[in-house]
């Protein structure tokens, strides 16, 4: 008669908790990469608004990223192929959003200067012809703005809503789309200078690991 086999508690319950732990680790790591991430995205915007784009800021958003997945799995691993692939999604999307901010912040601003000076102009022309005020000019250019943009007031909120229609409008998608890749570029190129980085010290820990053991030998 064959013996039942028979599985001890233990072992059974961390089998169960195993796929639940992968799930948690796979969360706790995409929430640490966004947040490594956002030093490196504050710094490129801040930069960016000035024109500077280099590897380094490629450089420090990758590590950024890395560290911040790193220290969320630290007691939750994951397997080599999920902590690449969320740190690329994150890194993908962090240029964009990073992209689009600095494009935003630069609109807005034109946008409140050329209200501005139309508002300047319209009173300037109606001076002494009509009895325009200037609360008249500033709502019939309102106006405009909703029919022409689905907004009246150029502010941030706004033009990051209705972003693509504004650099549709204004005839600068190509531009925005060439800095997108150029900004990658620069991502990719810092990410690869870190993963080189990190290859050389692991290459130097295993030789200086190796040669110790030749001394006790």
């Amino acid at each position: 008669m064959a013996e039942k086999l028979s599985v001890r508690p233990e072992v059974t319950a961390a089998a169960q908790a195993e796929p639940e732990k992968g799930r948690h680790g796979f969360w706790y790591g995409l929430l640490g990469a966004f947040l490594g991430s956002l030093p490196g995205m504050t710094v490129w915007i801040i930069l960016g608004r000035f024109g500077i784009r280099s590897m380094i800021l490629g450089f420090f958003l990758a590590a950024g990223t890395v560290w911040g997945y790193g220290r969320m799995t630290r007691r939750r691993p994951l397997r080599r192929g999920w902590g690449i692939l969320i740190c690329t999604v994150i890194m993908t999307v962090s240029v964009y959003l990073t992209q689009r901010i600095i494009w935003t912040w630069s609109l807005t601003e034109s946008f409140r200067d050329t209200i501005d000076y139309l508002n300047e102009q319209v009173l300037a022309a109606t001076q002494g012809e009509t009895s325009l005020s200037e609360e008249s000019v500033r709502r019939s250019v309102e106006a405009l703005n909703m029919k022409t943009f689905g907004f009246a007031e150029p502010g941030f909120a706004n033009c990051f809503t209705h972003f693509y229609d504004l650099i549709d409008f204004f005839g600068v998608k190509r531009n925005f789309f060439t800095s997108l890749v150029e900004s990658y570029i620069s991502a990719v190129l810092g990410a690869a200078s870190l993963m080189k980085n990190q290859v050389r010290n692991m290459v130097n820990d295993q030789l200086g690991s190796s040669r110790n053991k030749k001394h006790k030998e």
